[in-house]
């Protein structure tokens, strides 16, 4: 199984986690990032971001955000989510973002 989601920390940081579970394990990957830069991918840009994991790609594509997961070690993945729920997600976590998101 595999997800994304946003974890928000008390010290104001955000991390985009993608998440792969299997049968015996489960791998996280977390990626640092900000309101304003998920706000300019719901408007199509695009969102990128590296560690000592691999690397994320996040874009707009129709009514949906893909994030493109390029693992140092393994193989890659997409996961998709629908345009609201990022928009809903990020609404939560920065009320002053509802402002830019639209």
């Amino acid at each position: 199984m595999r997800g994304m989601d946003l974890w928000a920390f008390p010290d104001a940081t955000l991390n985009l986690v993608l998440v792969e579970s299997g049968p015996t394990d489960e791998r996280e990957y977390a990626f640092p990032c900000a309101p304003f830069q998920l706000v300019r991918v719901l408007r199509g840009e695009t969102f990128r971001s590296a560690n000592a994991d691999g690397e994320v790609r996040l874009s707009r594509n129709g009514d949906c955000v893909a994030a493109e997961l390029r693992p140092n070690h393994g193989k890659g993945w997409v996961q998709c989510v629908p345009v609201p729920s990022l928009a809903s997600a990020i609404e939560a976590l920065d009320p002053e973002a509802s402002a830019y998101v639209g």
